[in-house]
Order: structure tokens, then sequence, then C-alpha cells
């Protein structure tokens, strides 16, 4: 099980890399265009789009290798850290998995209604949440298994 979180956490930290290669084109394409005078009415528009699916994608990566910011002044100073540190992580999940939950009754919602962002180039709604419930999911996973993992701590 490890294994198929591990990878679905790779494989979401190669889909933000693609993610930000592709900005990177489409902002130097704009560039290009702006100059030659014909800029699109949607480079803005999908460059935010993209960095937010980069965002998304990367979180289980960062998960994964605790990567996230933490402030560890008390917790390197108690006797039981193990201890705290699986609870830590219990409420990690537990937080991360109810945001997920939210996050699917909201995609539900989105697609129902058909609502679309505000911009020069509206897309659905529900595309954007996707990308947010796949990269949380998989996180909430990786919490998940530095919870039940064995004694000995682990990184990366």
């Amino acid at each position: 099980m490890e294994r198929l979180i591990h990878g679905a956490t790779r494989l979401l930290l190669w889909l933000s890399g693609v993610c930000l290669f592709g900005l990177a084109c489409i902002t130097v394409m704009e560039i290009v265009l702006r100059y030659a005078g014909s800029p699109t009415s949607w480079a803005n528009d999908f460059v935010g789009y993209g960095l937010a699916f980069s965002l998304f994608f990367a979180f289980p990566e960062v998960t994964r290798v605790k990567g996230h910011v933490a402030i560890t002044f008390l917790m390197d100073n108690l006797p039981n850290r193990l201890s705290l540190v699986r609870v830590m992580n219990l409420i990690a999940f537990t937080v991360v998995a109810i945001t997920v939950y939210v996050a699917v009754q909201v995609f539900f919602a989105q697609l129902s209604t058909g609502v679309q962002t505000v911009s020069a180039t509206p897309i659905p709604k529900y595309w954007l949440n996707a990308g947010l419930i796949v990269g949380l999911s998989v996180a909430s996973l990786e919490f998940l298994l530095q919870v039940v993992r064995s004694d000995t701590p682990h990184h990366g």
C-alpha cells in the first residue's frame, strides 16, 4: 500500500513539473506575442490555473518528505516525542481528510450548477476543485502513512 501511495505522490509531483513547464512555455509565448502586437486573451488565466494545479499536485510530495514548515522547539524538548508526532500527523490527516470531504461536496455542487470562474477565459470551477481533491487526497494518505509507520522516523 505504501508503494502505491508513494507512486501516486511521485506521479503528481511529475505532473506538477509538467504544469510548471507549461506555465513557462505559455509565459514566453505570451511575451513574444505581446511584443508582436497580438497578445492572447487566455494566457494569464491559464497561468493562474496551471499554478494552482502545480501547487495542488506538489503538496503530497512535500508531505511525504516532511518538507512543510514546522516549529519544533516544543517537540524537541518533550520526552515522548514520537507519540506527539503521531498525534500531530493524525490531526493533520483528519483535517486534510475533512477538507477533501468538503471539497468533494463542493465539486458536486459546482458540477450540478455549472458555475464557472470569473475571468477573461472562464472554465468550469469543478476542474480546479478536482485538482485540489486529487492533491489533498494523496497528501492525506501520506499523513496516514506517517501515523501507521514503525517507531523509527522516516525521511523521504
